[in-house]
Protein backbone atom coordinates (compact mmCIF):
# COMPACT_ATOMS: atom_id res chain seq x y z
CA UNK A 1 0.00 0.00 0.00
CA UNK A 2 1.39 3.38 -1.01
CA UNK A 3 1.94 5.84 1.80
CA UNK A 4 1.52 8.80 -0.54
CA UNK A 5 -2.11 9.47 0.35
CA UNK A 6 -1.92 13.08 1.53
CA UNK A 7 -2.81 16.21 -0.41
CA UNK A 8 -1.57 19.37 1.31
CA UNK A 9 -3.06 22.83 0.67
CA UNK A 10 -1.46 26.12 1.70
CA UNK A 11 -3.31 29.41 1.17
CA UNK A 12 -0.96 32.39 1.24
CA UNK A 13 -0.64 36.11 0.65
CA UNK A 14 2.59 38.09 1.04
CA UNK A 15 4.13 35.30 3.10
CA UNK A 16 7.82 35.72 2.24
CA UNK A 17 8.85 35.70 5.90
CA UNK A 18 7.17 32.42 6.85
CA UNK A 19 6.23 30.21 3.91
CA UNK A 20 9.69 28.67 3.48
CA UNK A 21 9.39 26.93 6.85
CA UNK A 22 5.98 25.61 5.82
CA UNK A 23 7.33 24.25 2.54
CA UNK A 24 10.30 22.57 4.22
CA UNK A 25 8.02 20.87 6.72
CA UNK A 26 6.03 19.40 3.82
CA UNK A 27 9.15 18.21 1.97
CA UNK A 28 10.52 16.66 5.15
CA UNK A 29 7.66 14.17 5.00
CA UNK A 30 7.83 13.47 1.28
CA UNK A 31 7.21 9.75 1.82
CA UNK A 32 3.56 10.54 2.61
CA UNK A 33 2.79 13.52 0.35
CA UNK A 34 1.14 12.91 -3.00
CA UNK A 35 0.63 16.53 -3.95
CA UNK A 36 1.09 20.04 -2.64
CA UNK A 37 -1.26 22.82 -3.72
CA UNK A 38 -0.34 26.43 -2.95
CA UNK A 39 -3.06 29.03 -3.47
CA UNK A 40 -1.55 32.50 -3.62
CA UNK A 41 -3.77 35.59 -3.56
CA UNK A 42 -1.50 37.66 -5.84
CA UNK A 43 1.35 38.30 -3.43
CA UNK A 44 3.35 41.45 -4.02
CA UNK A 45 6.44 40.35 -2.11
CA UNK A 46 8.88 37.47 -2.78
CA UNK A 47 6.46 34.66 -1.90
CA UNK A 48 6.23 33.27 -5.44
CA UNK A 49 10.01 33.46 -5.88
CA UNK A 50 10.50 31.38 -2.76
CA UNK A 51 7.99 28.79 -3.97
CA UNK A 52 9.70 28.58 -7.36
CA UNK A 53 13.01 27.87 -5.64
CA UNK A 54 11.59 24.56 -4.38
CA UNK A 55 10.01 23.30 -7.60
CA UNK A 56 12.85 20.89 -8.39
CA UNK A 57 12.85 19.44 -4.88
CA UNK A 58 9.19 18.57 -5.18
CA UNK A 59 9.80 16.92 -8.54
CA UNK A 60 12.76 14.90 -7.23
CA UNK A 61 10.62 13.68 -4.32
CA UNK A 62 7.75 12.68 -6.65
CA UNK A 63 5.38 15.27 -5.22
CA UNK A 64 3.06 17.04 -7.64
CA UNK A 65 3.26 20.79 -7.04
CA UNK A 66 0.42 23.05 -8.15
CA UNK A 67 0.62 26.81 -7.69
CA UNK A 68 -2.47 28.95 -8.21
CA UNK A 69 -1.86 32.70 -8.17
CA UNK A 70 -5.00 34.75 -8.59
CA UNK A 71 -7.30 37.05 -6.67
CA UNK A 72 -9.51 35.27 -4.16
CA UNK A 73 -12.32 36.17 -1.81
CA UNK A 74 -10.43 35.51 1.42
CA UNK A 75 -8.77 32.53 3.06
CA UNK A 76 -11.77 30.17 2.93
CA UNK A 77 -12.24 30.81 -0.77
CA UNK A 78 -8.53 30.02 -1.24
CA UNK A 79 -8.94 26.80 0.77
CA UNK A 80 -11.85 25.73 -1.44
CA UNK A 81 -9.80 26.40 -4.57
CA UNK A 82 -6.99 24.24 -3.23
CA UNK A 83 -9.31 21.42 -2.16
CA UNK A 84 -10.81 21.38 -5.67
CA UNK A 85 -7.38 20.49 -7.07
CA UNK A 86 -6.70 17.67 -4.61
CA UNK A 87 -6.65 13.98 -5.57
CA UNK A 88 -5.25 12.41 -2.40
CA UNK A 89 -7.35 10.33 0.00
CA UNK A 90 -6.57 12.65 2.93
CA UNK A 91 -6.48 16.45 2.67
CA UNK A 92 -4.69 18.76 5.10
CA UNK A 93 -4.83 22.56 5.13
CA UNK A 94 -1.77 24.26 6.56
CA UNK A 95 -1.40 28.03 6.52
CA UNK A 96 1.75 29.76 5.36
CA UNK A 97 2.54 30.86 8.92
CA UNK A 98 2.49 27.30 10.27
CA UNK A 99 4.49 24.11 9.92
CA UNK A 100 4.18 20.38 10.63
CA UNK A 101 5.93 18.44 13.33
CA UNK A 102 8.55 16.15 11.77
CA UNK A 103 6.50 12.97 12.25
CA UNK A 104 3.01 14.45 11.80
CA UNK A 105 2.02 12.68 8.60
CA UNK A 106 3.41 9.32 9.68
CA UNK A 107 1.40 9.58 12.91
CA UNK A 108 -1.78 10.48 11.03
CA UNK A 109 -1.20 7.74 8.44
CA UNK A 110 -0.98 5.11 11.16
CA UNK A 111 -4.00 6.57 12.94
CA UNK A 112 -6.22 6.29 9.87
CA UNK A 113 -4.91 2.79 9.16
CA UNK A 114 -5.95 1.66 12.65
CA UNK A 115 -9.20 3.66 12.72
CA UNK A 116 -10.73 3.34 9.27
CA UNK A 117 -14.13 4.63 10.47
CA UNK A 118 -12.66 8.09 11.21
CA UNK A 119 -13.45 10.73 8.59
CA UNK A 120 -11.65 13.68 10.18
CA UNK A 121 -8.58 13.20 12.38
CA UNK A 122 -7.33 15.99 14.61
CA UNK A 123 -4.73 16.45 17.32
CA UNK A 124 -2.70 18.86 19.42
CA UNK A 125 -0.70 21.86 18.31
CA UNK A 126 2.10 24.06 19.59
CA UNK A 127 0.98 27.68 19.82
CA UNK A 128 3.91 30.04 19.21
CA UNK A 129 3.32 33.60 20.39
CA UNK A 130 5.65 36.38 21.52
CA UNK A 131 8.60 34.06 22.00
CA UNK A 132 6.64 31.53 24.06
CA UNK A 133 5.32 28.10 23.09
CA UNK A 134 2.17 26.65 24.58
CA UNK A 135 0.77 23.23 23.83
CA UNK A 136 -2.93 23.39 22.96
CA UNK A 137 -4.98 20.26 23.63
CA UNK A 138 -8.58 20.35 22.35
CA UNK A 139 -11.64 19.92 24.52
CA UNK A 140 -12.82 16.33 24.37
CA UNK A 141 -16.51 16.75 25.10
CA UNK A 142 -18.76 17.76 22.21
CA UNK A 143 -20.92 19.90 24.49
CA UNK A 144 -18.16 22.53 24.38
CA UNK A 145 -18.84 23.16 20.67
CA UNK A 146 -21.63 25.61 21.44
CA UNK A 147 -19.01 27.96 22.89
CA UNK A 148 -16.65 28.26 19.95
CA UNK A 149 -13.87 26.54 18.00
CA UNK A 150 -12.71 24.07 20.64
CA UNK A 151 -10.77 21.83 18.25
CA UNK A 152 -7.54 22.78 16.48
CA UNK A 153 -8.59 23.31 12.88
CA UNK A 154 -4.96 23.51 11.78
CA UNK A 155 -4.60 19.84 12.77
CA UNK A 156 -7.60 18.59 10.75
CA UNK A 157 -6.85 15.77 8.33
CA UNK A 158 -9.99 15.26 6.28
CA UNK A 159 -10.96 12.39 4.01
CA UNK A 160 -11.63 13.64 0.50
CA UNK A 161 -15.18 12.25 0.57
CA UNK A 162 -16.04 14.72 3.35
CA UNK A 163 -15.05 17.66 1.18
CA UNK A 164 -17.28 16.28 -1.58
CA UNK A 165 -20.20 16.87 0.79
CA UNK A 166 -19.20 20.17 2.36
CA UNK A 167 -16.82 23.06 1.74
CA UNK A 168 -15.95 26.28 3.57
CA UNK A 169 -18.30 29.23 3.33
CA UNK A 170 -16.23 32.07 1.79
CA UNK A 171 -18.57 34.73 3.19
CA UNK A 172 -16.83 34.13 6.53
CA UNK A 173 -13.48 35.87 6.95
CA UNK A 174 -12.47 34.51 10.37
CA UNK A 175 -14.88 31.83 11.63
CA UNK A 176 -15.29 29.67 8.53
CA UNK A 177 -13.57 26.81 10.33
CA UNK A 178 -16.15 26.97 13.14
CA UNK A 179 -19.00 26.99 10.63
CA UNK A 180 -17.39 23.94 8.97
CA UNK A 181 -17.10 22.20 12.35
CA UNK A 182 -20.77 22.76 13.18
CA UNK A 183 -21.89 21.54 9.76
CA UNK A 184 -19.84 18.35 10.02
CA UNK A 185 -21.25 17.66 13.47
CA UNK A 186 -24.82 18.09 12.20
CA UNK A 187 -23.97 15.67 9.37
CA UNK A 188 -22.61 13.18 11.92
CA UNK A 189 -19.14 13.12 10.36
CA UNK A 190 -16.91 10.87 12.47
CA UNK A 191 -14.06 12.66 14.24
CA UNK A 192 -11.06 10.91 15.73
CA UNK A 193 -8.65 12.46 18.22
CA UNK A 194 -4.95 11.66 17.95
CA UNK A 195 -3.15 12.60 21.15
CA UNK A 196 -0.02 13.82 19.39
CA UNK A 197 1.32 17.28 18.56
CA UNK A 198 0.93 17.59 14.79
CA UNK A 199 1.26 21.27 13.87
CA UNK A 200 3.06 24.40 14.97
CA UNK A 201 0.83 27.46 14.85
CA UNK A 202 2.25 30.98 14.78
CA UNK A 203 -0.02 33.62 16.30
CA UNK A 204 -0.91 36.84 14.51
CA UNK A 205 -2.61 40.10 15.47
CA UNK A 206 -5.61 38.40 17.05
CA UNK A 207 -6.57 41.33 19.28
CA UNK A 208 -7.24 43.54 16.26
CA UNK A 209 -9.90 41.13 14.92
CA UNK A 210 -11.34 39.97 18.23
CA UNK A 211 -14.69 41.72 17.85
CA UNK A 212 -15.13 40.49 14.28
CA UNK A 213 -14.27 36.97 15.38
CA UNK A 214 -16.95 36.97 18.07
CA UNK A 215 -19.47 38.41 15.64
CA UNK A 216 -18.77 35.65 13.12
CA UNK A 217 -18.92 32.93 15.78
CA UNK A 218 -22.32 34.32 16.75
CA UNK A 219 -23.44 34.25 13.12
CA UNK A 220 -22.22 30.66 12.63
CA UNK A 221 -24.37 29.50 15.54
CA UNK A 222 -27.43 31.13 14.00
CA UNK A 223 -26.61 29.73 10.54
CA UNK A 224 -26.38 26.24 12.02
CA UNK A 225 -29.69 26.30 13.84
CA UNK A 226 -28.77 27.26 17.41
CA UNK A 227 -31.69 28.60 19.43
CA UNK A 228 -31.89 32.33 20.18
CA UNK A 229 -31.28 31.65 23.88
CA UNK A 230 -28.31 29.32 23.38
CA UNK A 231 -26.72 31.63 20.82
CA UNK A 232 -26.82 34.73 23.01
CA UNK A 233 -25.89 32.96 26.25
CA UNK A 234 -22.85 31.37 24.62
CA UNK A 235 -21.79 34.65 22.98
CA UNK A 236 -22.11 36.65 26.19
CA UNK A 237 -20.19 33.97 28.09
CA UNK A 238 -17.44 34.05 25.47
CA UNK A 239 -17.23 37.86 25.71
CA UNK A 240 -16.94 37.57 29.49
CA UNK A 241 -14.14 34.98 29.57
CA UNK A 242 -12.25 36.69 26.72
CA UNK A 243 -12.42 40.06 28.45
CA UNK A 244 -11.34 38.52 31.77
CA UNK A 245 -8.40 36.82 30.10
CA UNK A 246 -7.37 40.04 28.35
CA UNK A 247 -7.52 42.04 31.58
CA UNK A 248 -5.51 39.38 33.38
CA UNK A 249 -2.64 39.79 30.94
CA UNK A 250 -2.69 43.54 31.48
CA UNK A 251 -2.50 43.43 35.27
Amino acid sequence: MSKKIFSIVTPCLNSQNTIEKTIRSVLQQQEYVREYVIVDGLSKDLTLNIIKKYEKKFKVNSISLTVISEKDNGIYDAMNKGIEKCNGKIISLINSDDWYENDALSQVFDFFRKNSYVEIAHGNLNYHCKGKVKKHIPKKKSNFFWLGMTLNHSTFFVKKDVYKKIRYDPTYKIAGDYDFLLKTISMKIQYGYLNKTLVNFRCGGASSVLFNSMRELHRAKIDNGFSFFKTWISTLFLVFITTASFLKTRL
